[in-house]
């Protein structure tokens, strides 16, 4: 089913009363400028193609679009609050996107740069080649996503990384503050000036890997560290710092 922008709007609002339940279920959307509109409510658009549109700007809350097409889609600065996007594949444009409670399970990406993440489940994501720079994550559950990207200016907070898989990445200025990373694999992994604060690193694989400059502080490690490098690393406060196999190399301070 094919409509137009005006036809779509039209049929999510009634007037002074805002938005109300709609199915959209599978409707062609696909290359329509939506830029700038609000679309509230319990609205189904799972199935929904909306390949190509423009979607700048939109302010999404309470819509499901579970399995929707967001392909070459552009989201730049748009807010989605209370979505569901979980089993998508999302090659869209996702800049500066605000994500509020949205459930995404085992989403993939491509740009997520100046995105935000507030109280998201994005348990098994794939950011695998994803642009991600300038991006937080907030009180947001990533258990099992896997990061094969380089990230810079990431801000972890109050995250659950638990059984990730961060290895044969590059983190640039990276900040984890008061998360857990359990059994997180970083194994081939590059981190240059990053932050691990109050954090949970146990049983985590440290396998043939550099940390440079690196500042951890009142964490708690144990795991395997064989053929780990630390350059000019702060180790303040640590607890249960237990490792299995050869620590390469250390230059590091430990307070």
């Amino acid at each position: 089913m094919k409509m137009t922008a005006e036809d779509f709007l039209t049929h999510c609002k009634i007037p002074e009363k805002g938005y109300t339940k709609v199915d959209f279920r599978g409707v062609d959307l696909s290359s329509m400028d939506l830029s700038g509109s609000d679309i509230r409510g319990v609205i189904n658009l799972s199935g929904a193609n909306l390949r190509g549109a423009n979607l700048t700007g939109v302010k999404w809350k309470g819509v499901d679009l579970r399995g929707a097409d967001l392909s070459d889609a552009v989201l730049k600065d748009a807010s989605m609050e209370d979505i569901n996007l979980s089993g998508n594949s999302i090659p869209a444009d996702c800049e500066g996107v605000e994500f509020v409670t949205c459930y995404m399970y085992g989403c993939g990406f491509i740009n997520l740069n100046n995105a935000v993440f507030r109280n998201c489940w994005l348990l098994g994501a794939d950011f695998e080649h994803a642009s991600i720079q300038n991006t937080k994550f907030i009180d947001t559950h990533l258990n099992g996503a896997s990061f094969r990207a380089d990230m810079q200016y990431i801000e972890f907070t109050r995250c659950d990384l638990s059984g990730s898989y961060i290895g044969e990445s590059r983190f640039d200025n990276i900040r984890v503050e008061e998360s857990h990373l359990k059994g997180v694999n970083f194994d081939g992994g590059v981190f240059n000036i990053c932050e691990f604060i109050r954090s949970d690193l146990r049983g985590m694989i440290f396998n043939e890997r550099i940390l440079t400059k690196e500042r951890v502080s009142q964490a708690s490690i144990a795991g395997s560290m064989e053929q780990t490098i630390f350059e000019d690393t702060i180790l303040s406060d640590v607890q249960h710092l237990v490792s299995y196999g050869e620590r390469k190399r250390n230059r590091g301070k430990i307070e």
